[in-house]
């Protein structure tokens, strides 16, 4: 990775030293960081400047950016950035096909006596920071992090029973985060957690503060044993389960988590767990949170994709049985997992097989598309003859069967549970029962999509929730009833958006019709989706930029979305969401993607004062979308 320009700029300014020798700290480690893209991969210190070699790790393709602003801080004391090799200072730095990189960063000399120092790239929220490098080449692996109490440094969960059947209750559960090793200034200081409900209609997302010291807290109505995703300190991410109305705490050791993906330190490092955690599915999150990726199927990667292209369902179905059993047989073998570990694993690999088998028509025409470059937007496949999938192809199920709530422990459940509700398998061949889990979940699923919104209850309905004998799901679809209603009442006291009624014209003629409407001004038409996490973030960017440096009476945001997005979910959502909101149908949806070739969301048209338009993806890109924007209303 190393270049000869490098050695050429390391050898002149070796030169350049004339008081004391260099010295050379290689791969130092470091207590913290908030990045796995950048790796030291050596530091000299000479009498005239501090070099820092980096190889940076990052997605192809992509770019990575080093503020002019970085600078090296012991104490109070900033050592600041004087000059770079192998990177443009402040400019977007595109990464090679091999995701990987190399460069050089001079900063001013620091103190020879020093023992560590931090790598500080400016104080925005989401620069590269990495504290408390080591410069004496001699720092041992650290031990249990401070603020870790002793009852569960010393903790040894049981793992060796079975999963217990999940709880079906409702209750307010309390979560206590506290990131062991966290450093004011180390991310944006906010956390997201994301409650996968499998009652409700859809998953909740919940930004919660984290104080200077690492902790926070929250708290979320849930309906029964669930699943939840946090997202904390610049990229880390970890789910757990959590019981309805109990307090958990979470111990998070950062240094273990940072060195544990650092490809530098692995070999000095002694893996220690990462989460620690207190509640009734102590052992279950342990175990989740163990790395046991190679008992994990893998159907979704690319050779997966290229062995099955131009199958047919009986080879298909072959592939896919072979695969998990033969992942199963050596599981079964292993002696490094736990009952519950295999139990959890068999859990998502049965699933993904599930998956893979119910949906087999589609995963094979992806496997044709792949091989043969076909792009998801091309609608029509020529010489592609679509495999038939029958009964007897779902059948080979019954011998994967899961039983009752155990579904809710796995990890792929939240998001895929609604293909059994498709009439394409029959429940009683997937479960071996009658009635239970399935066959409830089968009914509250479609009557909990009509809970909050103004469709009225048929006596089909009434009949259907009569018949499920468990009173739990009635009390959860009474409860949300409530919450959506309040949300709903909430909504209607904001102001700054607008609810617009879609133009009841043909399908060809819509477009042109919306925009009708904004003759003479720059109109920003948002796709986006109620669920699109990234469509979420983007507007998030934006949204403060409304009131002052957007703000301007010929500039118009639209947003557009289709009937994916929950009626009630939008209606609540797009209140603190200022512009001009349309929510279209289906087929119109469809009509207008296909116009313009849209590939995902967020996409974005630009229509300009003279009602000409055009799809503008680079608007992904927040500041092209800020810069164009201000161009365009200035004309």
């Amino acid at each position: 990775m190393k270049n000869l320009l490098l050695v050429m700029l390391f050898a002149s300014i070796c030169s350049i030293s004339c008081k004391e020798s260099a010295r050379t700290i290689e791969r130092p480690t470091f207590e913290v960081r908030n990045t796995n893209t950048l790796e030291i991969d050596k530091i000299i210190l000479t009498d005239t400047a501090t070099i820092f070699y980096i190889d940076a790790f990052y997605r192809p393709k992509y770019w990575i950016r080093i503020d002019p602003q970085t600078y090296l801080q012991a104490g109070d004391r900033k050592y600041f950035l004087t000059g770079s090799e192998g990177i443009e200072l402040g400019k977007e730095f595109w990464m090679p096909e091999s995701g990987e990189a190399s460069f050089v960063l001079m900063f001013q000399p620091i103190d020879r006596k020093l023992k560590k120092i931090d790598f500080i790239e400016s104080d925005c929220d989401e620069c590269f920071k990495l504290y408390d490098i080591d410069l004496t080449g001699k720092a041992s692996p650290a031990g249990y992090p401070e603020g870790l109490p002793r009852e569960l440094r010393d903790a040894r969960p049981d793992m060796s029973g079975s999963l217990p059947e999940a709880e079906l209750n409702i209750g307010t559960t309390r979560i206590n985060l506290h990131l062991l090793g966290y450093r004011k200034g180390m991310s944006n200081g906010k956390g997201t957690i994301y409650n996968r409900h499998v009652f409700s209609p859809d998953e909740v997302e919940t930004v919660f503060p984290i104080d200077e010291e690492g902790n926070a807290s929250m708290e979320f109505e849930q309906y029964g044993t669930m699943r939840n995703l946090i997202f904390c300190a610049s990229g880390l991410s970890f789910s757990f389960i959590s019981s309805p109305g109990e307090t958990l705490d979470i111990y998070v050791d950062l240094q273990e988590s940072g060195r544990r993906g650092a490809r530098y330190l692995k070999a000095k490092n002694t893996p220690k767990p990462v989460l620690y955690f207190t509640g009734q599915y102590t052992a279950i999150n342990q175990a989740i949170n163990n790395p046991n990726n190679k008992y994990k199927l893998e159907l979704q990667d690319r050779k997966t994709y290229d062995e099955i292209a131009g199958m047919n369902a009986d080879e298909y179905v072959d592939y896919v049985i072979t695969k998990y059993k033969d992942i199963s047989e050596v599981m079964a073998q292993s002696t490094d997992l736990s009952a519950i570990e295999k139990e959890l694993l068999d859990l998502d690999n049965k699933l993904l097989v599930h998956s893979f088998i119910i949906n087999g028509e589609n995963q094979l025409e992806r496997a044709f598309r792949i091989k043969n470059k076909i792009p998801g937007e091309q609608r029509e496949l020529k010489n592609y003859n679509a495999p038939r999938f029958t009964k007897k192809h779902y059948e080979t199920l019954k011998d994967l069967r899961i039983d009752g709530t155990t579904y809710l422990y796995a990890e792929m459940f939240p998001f895929i549970y609604s293909m059994y509700f498709t009439g394409k398998t029959d429940l009683e061949m997937i479960t071996g029962h009658k009635e239970g889990f399935l066959y409830d979940l089968q009914k509250i699923h479609r009557l909990s999509r009509k809970v909050g919104t103004r469709i009225p209850w048929t006596d089909h309905d009434q009949a259907e929730l009569a018949s499920v004998k468990n009173p739990f799901y009635a009390n959860v679809l009474s409860v949300l009833d409530k919450k959506f209603q309040k949300q709903l009442e909430d909504a209607k006291n904001k102001t700054g958006y607008t609810i617009c009624e879609v133009p009841k014209v043909s399908d060809e003629k819509l477009f042109d019709a919306i925009i009708g409407n904004y003759k003479g001004k720059v109109v920003l038409v948002d796709f986006w989706a109620t669920w699109c996490a990234p469509c979420r973030s983007a507007i998030s960017q934006t949204e403060p930029l409304k009131d002052n440096v957007l703000k301007n009476d010929n500039l118009v945001f639209l947003y557009l979305t289709g009937p994916s997005s929950p009626e009630i979910k939008w209606l609540t959502m797009i209140s603190d969401i200022k512009g001009e909101h349309y929510r279209v149908n289906e087929k119109q949806w469809n009509y207008v993607c296909d116009k313009f070739g849209i590939d995902g969301i967020p996409s974005y048209v630009l229509v300009d004062k003279n009602s000409n338009y055009k799809l503008r993806n680079d608007f992904r890109n927040h500041e092209t979308m800020k810069k164009t924007l201000l161009e365009e209303v200035a004309k």
